[in-house]
């Protein structure tokens, strides 16, 4: 299949479905780049730097 072929039937995908082949494409590259393996070494218990949610909106909307 060619990438034309391949972008028409993109089109047709519903938004749920290409929000997830975005995410894939973005883990594929993440690989390629090298980015994806440093991104997993981030221990999840080493919260240092982690904000809440609450928090995290604030800042994204500038505090209203």
């Amino acid at each position: 299949m060619s990438l034309s072929e391949m972008q028409s039937e993109v089109i047709a995908l519903s938004a749920e479905e290409r929000r997830k082949l975005a995410a894939f494409l973005t883990a594929l590259r993440m690989k390629d780049t090298g980015e994806w393996e440093q991104a997993t070494r981030v221990s999840a218990s080493d919260r240092a730097g982690w904000v809440s949610l609450d928090e995290a909106k604030q800042r994204l909307l500038g505090g209203n």
